[in-house]
């Protein structure tokens, strides 16, 4: 069985866990390839103009899947963590894409929402892994592996001052981009501070990272602090955090904007 995973979206922070998940029950995974200009434009061909251009993307990535997979993931993700919410195209991504791609893959979509307790959560992963094995043991293994790669993944990104690509790269080389030096002397370092989804493909941004670096800028991003350091700096601007992307926006730039190492 194969799974279909997007390269967009959630892709950037979650594909170490997701592909260890689905490899532990038996299955098999295929990431669509780096997003190109007839994705963009299937995807917005299917979609309303009013809806944001990374949905666009993603919806161009799973039609670029069809006929390659037997069920592309898709989940609702509501909230990672307990009062902290994610975007409405988030939580309804499964229920646009079934429609604006009626000739997509079977869909898994898992409702993940932890504020509801842990006990709605552990549903959501056993009947997700119930489609591969009923059991339930085997679920609890796969999951718990996950788990652990998604940690040592959030870890190594900030030790070794890596993009989630390269840290991609270097758990599935055949997935992701290798550390490399591109061979420019750095004379500025710019803080580039957004979505891993908008600043990692380099379709949608032109390429913006490779131009900067080629211009002498040494780049950072949020994903290279530690999450506690990002939350710690986010305290600083608000009493508490209510989207989940606020760690990596606000909270990345409370982080870099005083710094003195920072241009």
């Amino acid at each position: 069985m194969q799974i279909g995973i997007p390269r967009a979206l959630f892709y950037y922070q979650y594909y170490p866990m997701l592909k260890t998940f689905f490899e532990r029950l038996g299955a098999g995974v295929i990431v669509s390839p780096p997003t190109t200009r007839d994705m963009l434009v299937s995807g917005c061909s299917r979609l309303t103009a009013d809806t944001c251009l990374p949905v666009k993307v993603f919806c161009g990535h799973v039609i670029s899947l069809i006929s390659r997979c037997d069920y592309v993931f898709i989940p609702s993700i509501r909230s990672v963590e307990p009062k902290v919410y994610n975007c409405p195209k988030s939580i309804g991504l499964p229920d646009m894409i079934r429609v604006a791609v009626s000739e997509c893959s079977p869909i898994l979509e898992p409702d993940i929402d932890v504020d509801k307790g842990k006990r709605d959560f552990y549903q959501a992963i056993y009947s997700l892994g119930r489609l591969f094995t009923w059991n339930p043991l085997k679920v609890k293994e796969a999951a718990e592996a996950a788990w652990e790669v998604h940690q040592a993944f959030q870890t190594q990104i900030p030790s070794q001052v890596l993009t989630s690509p390269e840290a991609i790269g270097q758990m599935f080389p055949q997935f992701g981009e290798e550390p490399k030096d591109n061979g420019f002397a750095s004379t500025i370092t710019i803080a580039l501070i957004g979505h891993p989804y908008l600043l990692h493909d380099k379709y949608v941004n032109l390429r913006m990272v490779p131009r900067l670096q080629e211009r002498g800028a040494k780049v950072l991003f949020p994903e290279m602090v530690g999450r506690s350091e990002l939350r710690a700096s986010l305290y600083q601007l608000v009493e508490r955090p209510y989207w989940t992307c606020e760690d990596e926006i606000i909270g990345a730039g409370a982080y870099y904007l005083p710094r003195n190492e920072i241009d």
